[in-house]
């Protein structure tokens, strides 16, 4: 079977030309971060919105949007229609007016003397949303470039893709970025670089390719292994659907196996675990509802060998590259490192819910929590120093907790209609029915649950990646095509 039995049935237009080139403006977008340090920095903050901003900017004003997608007779909304009637257009709108406020409002100004800093009180209006006058590097300002990038690539895809071809391209260039992103950091790895790049230290020592958190490593190819992974199941069916073999399914599978690899060396142990525990519940729910209703497959035999296959290699090449950290790793974990982390974890928990008690209406301002959360470090011994080194909280390691610190009740409003809005599309269009599509959600599920036990959605590369797989899966699920078509029984 040649890769183009993958792709949709040809509708009577082909794929217009601004559709096509938002799909590569899209991959171009979310092949890039990752590749600058996971977008931490300003620079390439500034250059991920200019890319988010192209993106809608091309949606809303390609001259090609009355052509019909896949199975439409007739073209439907235009852009401006459907982004007018996207609700996650309006709460994107709504968060992004809210942290401006907390901006031109703040309540706490900082000053800084050498290596001595404090915050002041300052004049502004109690019944706003207040934030803090504070550097750049983390104030209300610095959070709008990265939300807003994430926010306008979301409301770009929405706009402007309407085909599952579309779709597959930007999900198949992603996740091939992916991989080829994992191979540098396992070379990388492998050959003992102590530098990002051979030019650019960093403190943490487990940093992987360009990116400088371990737990963010786990988290980015965590998403984009169960992307992956979601492609190989769609491709393995088509397989079993034509007389003739596939390679595309092995490509895929050669994807999961890398990704799923760089998850092993990040030495993320909470990431390992999570990624884990939901891929065996994915597997364990694929499987056991082919089970209940069609019997054994006949695609059993062939999956399991090659799940074995794909297991066997994610081992041996993570044993190569990185077993000797790991034991040492395991060791410092035995050692009490393990143990250590999650009390003071806990206890930054318990302190973090004390901020928030503070200031629970309105929040503490965008990416403040840096500084606010000192006055409350101090109350915990062991929130201020280690047995290695003084401790500066930036994150309270859990980001659901770090948005109600930031944005209150009312600022985390928006976000609660967004995920709303996502969640009931989700389950209006049953995603669990398609093996392809449960993947990939399983995917953000597994982000969701890092989030509770860490900061990744803090990686712009992690952020706006999950944001754009949104719209994407959900274009995907509304395909005519998808829906006109009978679920195979061979998986």
């Amino acid at each position: 079977m040649s890769s183009a039995a993958l792709l949709p049935a040809r509708s009577k237009a082909r794929t217009p030309a601004g559709e096509r080139a938002l799909s590569a403006l899209a991959a171009l977008h979310l092949s890039f971060l990752p590749w600058a340090f996971g977008g931490v920095d300003l620079w390439s903050q500034v250059t991920s919105l200019a890319l988010a901003g192209a993106m809608l900017t091309l949606a809303l004003l390609r001259r090609d949007d009355s052509v019909p997608a896949d199975g439409e007779n007739s073209p439907g909304e235009g852009a401006w229609a459907r982004l007018r009637t996207f609700p996650v257009f309006w709460a994107g709108l709504g968060l992004m007016g809210f942290v401006v406020v907390q901006a031109l409002n703040p309540a706490f100004h900082y000053r800084q003397e050498g290596t001595i800093w404090w915050l002041v009180r300052g004049e502004h209006v109690a019944w706003l949303p207040a934030g803090m006058d504070a550097p750049l590097a983390g104030n209300p300002w610095r959070v709008l470039l990265v939300w807003g990038s994430c926010w306008l690539t979301v409301c770009a895809l929405w706009t402007g893709v309407k085909r599952r071809s579309s779709v597959l391209l930007i999900l198949t260039v992603v996740c091939t970025n992916a991989a080829l992103f994992a191979v540098f950091g396992l070379l990388q790895r492998a050959g003992g670089i102590t530098a990002i790049y051979t030019n650019r230290s960093v403190a943490l020592s487990y940093f992987f390719a360009a990116l400088i958190y371990k737990h963010h490593v786990a988290a980015y190819f965590s998403l984009l292994a169960f992307v992956a992974l979601g492609l190989a199941i769609r491709a393995l069916r088509h397989t079993w659907q034509e007389p003739k073999p596939s390679g595309i399914f092995c490509i895929y599978l050669l994807g999961v196996v890398l990704l799923s690899t760089a998850v092993l060396v990040s030495f993320s142990f909470s990431g390992i675990m999570i990624f884990g525990v939901v891929l065996l519940g994915l597997a364990a729910a694929l499987l056991g509802r082919r089970l209940r209703t069609t019997g054994p497959p006949r695609v059993l035999g062939p999956a399991m060998i090659a799940a074995t296959i794909a297991v066997t290699a994610v081992v041996a090449l993570a044993g190569a590259v990185g077993a000797g950290d790991f034991r040492e790793k395991l060791h410092q974990q035995w050692q009490g490192d393990g143990r250590d982390a999650v009390n003071t974890r806990l206890q930054a928990y318990h302190r973090g819910w004390e901020m928030f008690q503070d200031r629970w209406i309105s929040g503490w301002g965008a990416g403040c929590f840096v500084y606010g959360f000192t006055k409350y470090q101090r109350r915990e011994p062991e929130l201020a120093r280690t047995r290695y080194a003084a401790l500066r909280w930036e994150h309270v390691h859990n980001d659901w907790l770090e948005l109600l610190i930031e944005l209150g009740v009312v600022g985390c409003l928006p976000i609660a209609v967004m995920a709303w809005f996502w969640v009931r599309r989700l389950v209006d269009l049953q995603i669990w029915r398609d093996p392809s599509l449960l993947a990939v959600g399983a995917g953000i599920g597994a982000l969701v649950l890092h989030a509770l036990v860490d900061f990744p959605a803090q990686c712009p590369a992690v952020l706006v990646t999950a944001g754009a797989l949104l719209p994407l899966i959900v274009r995907w699920a509304e395909s005519p095509t998808r829906r006109a078509s009978p679920e195979p029984r061979c998986f």
